[in-house]
């Protein structure tokens, strides 16, 4: 009984202890297409080739480091980049990032995210 309450109790901490998800959604607000986009967030690396205009792209990820996230990706031949956020394991964290015409990257912090 006492290994099997012990085992109970393992579970429990390693569930708390877990990698919490993030969500980045990446939104196209223009009428251009951006391509070589690349995420990094958290340890992590994500490509995407293509966001037609209006499209939308989500990465759920899970942290497995420490660090900030940066996107860059290229609209009419030139490489535009931006930071944004700060990942760890146990924090949860969602953005939105919009990709506009003019070549701005806007971001945006996700309120009152599901944990």
């Amino acid at each position: 009984m006492n290994i099997l309450k012990s085992f109970v109790i393992f579970i429990f901490i390693l569930s708390t202890v877990s990698c919490k998800k993030n969500d980045i959604t990446i939104y196209n607000l223009g009428f251009k297409e951006w391509s070589d986009i690349n995420v990094t967030a958290g340890g992590n690396i994500f490509e995407i080739k293509k966001l037609k205009p209006g499209a939308t792209h989500s990465i759920p990820l899970r942290s497995m480091e420490e660090g900030d996230g940066t996107i860059s990706a290229t609209l009419d031949g030139a490489i535009h980049s931006q930071n944004f956020g700060y990942f760890t394991p146990n924090l949860r964290e969602s953005y939105e990032i919009m990709l506009k015409d003019d070549s701005s990257i806007w971001i945006n912090v996700v309120e009152n995210a599901d944990n």
